[in-house]
């Protein structure tokens, strides 16, 4: 039986862009896996490795930003 990541990614090219949203530091695409992937989520970089700092298993330190709110960050 297929798992989650491998039915939601199933019908995805890795040539195509993705979008994740909210992937925090479980991504269904990662990078590392040779995905072509940008994500958004819920706090600024910086934030979530704050957030999952000393989290077993969590590598968060490798998320990169794609936007910023222009209202917080100005």
């Amino acid at each position: 039986m297929p798992t989650r990541n491998e039915i939601l990614l199933e019908p995805i090219d890795r040539n195509m862009k993705i979008l994740e949203i909210g992937p925090s530091f479980s991504p269904v695409a990662p990078k590392s896996a040779g995905w072509d992937v940008r994500s958004i989520d819920h706090l600024p970089r910086d934030a979530l490795i704050a957030k999952y700092r000393g989290a077993a298993g969590v590598d968060i330190c490798r998320r990169s930003v794609v936007c910023r709110n222009p209202r917080r960050d100005g």
